[in-house]
């Protein structure tokens, strides 16, 4: 594996984390924060990371072809960045969106030839 096939495997793999995280920092302030905010934060999160595992992680043996599984990164992406700007993180949902979107159209042809 080359360098920018490592380089550009870390950024996927920080982009991913990025997402899941934003999906809880949006459901918490979807709830108003305190215990509901944490309890829909959590629960986004494991819904999204389940549902992340059995169609796009790579050992997964029902993941999504190709351009379908950049697809729907790219629109998870996409929600979670306007979910961020529409609840008071603007420039982390916009950075999100084009960012993490690019890296993921990037990154995940790169390793499919892997």
């Amino acid at each position: 594996m080359s360098a920018a096939q490592l380089l550009v495997g870390a950024l996927v793999f920080t982009q991913e984390i990025w997402l899941w995280a934003a999906v809880g920092v949006i459901g918490y302030r979807l709830a108003g924060g305190g215990v509901a905010g944490w309890a829909l934060a959590a629960l986004a999160v494991v819904l999204v990371i389940t549902a992340w595992g059995r169609w796009i992680a790579p050992r997964s043996e029902a993941r999504l072809p190709l351009w379908p599984r950049v697809g729907v990164i790219v629109a998870l992406t996409a929600a979670a960045g306007a979910g961020l700007a529409l609840t008071g993180s603007r420039g982390a949902g916009i950075a999100l969106a084009t960012l993490g979107s690019l890296v993921q159209v990037v990154g995940q042809p790169m390793h499919e030839a892997d």
